[in-house]
This record gives C-alpha cells, sequence and structure tokens, in this order.
C-alpha cells in the first residue's frame, strides 16, 4: 500500500483516457493517503521508517525531504540519516537489527553510475 501512496503522488499531473481536463495526482493520492494514516493511527507505537541518503545529489535529498514530509502526515515515525556512501552497508545491518525500525529506504545514487554487487 505504501508503494502505491508514493507512485499516487510523485508525478504533479496524472492524465486519465477518455476524461477531458486535467486531474491533479494529489486528488487521487488523497484517497490513499487519508486510508494509510486511518490504519497507522490505531498503530501503537506507529511503524518507524529510516531513509538512508549516501549522496550529495541534490534530487535525491529533495526526495527524501518529501518521503520524511509524507511519511509524517501519514502518521508515521521517520528518520533521514545522512552518511558517507562507505558507511551505508554497516548502517543498513545496523537499522536492519533494530526492533525499533519497520522500514528501511536507501536513496540513489549511491555509487554513480557503478552497480556494485558482492
Amino acid at each position: 500500500m505504501w508503494r502505491h501512496l508514493l507512485h499516487a503522488v510523485s508525478p504533479p499531473i496524472v492524465k486519465i483516457a477518455n476524461y477531458e481536463g486535467v486531474v491533479l495526482a494529489a486528488t487521487i493520492a488523497k484517497s490513499f493517503i487519508d486510508e494509510i494514516r486511518e490504519h497507522v493511527s490505531k498503530l501503537d507505537p506507529p511503524p518507524k521508517l529510516v531513509g538512508f541518503l549516501a549522496n550529495a545529489d541534490p534530487a535525491a535529498k529533495m526526495y527524501a525531504d518529501f518521503t520524511k514530509k509524507t511519511s509524517l502526515d501519514s502518521g508515521f515515525r521517520f528518520e533521514t540519516r545522512e552518511l558517507d556512501k562507505e558507511d551505508l552497508e554497516d548502517a543498513i545491518m545496523e537499522a536492519n537489527e533494530d526492533k525499533d525500525v519497520d522500514g528501511i529506504m536507501v536513496y540513489f545514487p549511491v555509487f554513480g553510475d557503478r552497480q556494485v554487487h558482492r
């Protein structure tokens, strides 16, 4: 459900086939956000999401800020952790072991055009 929310609010305008006019993405997203907020409000504590930002890309920073705002508005706890890319793997492992963390996001790019496989 969370993935649907992010995809629904990301584009500024959505065009629907056989519909004359413009539908704002916020109009479509509202029902998703309301439903998520309703479900999250019943959880104690609310889920905690952690976003890792291991780059200086301004677009990634803007997306991280947007994700944080949307998450908080939806009732989630959210923490952005800015770190050096060389520390990312250890930070993910640590967050994965943290019982207080329910979800992890990594904002790309991390290693530029290089794809690292281990």
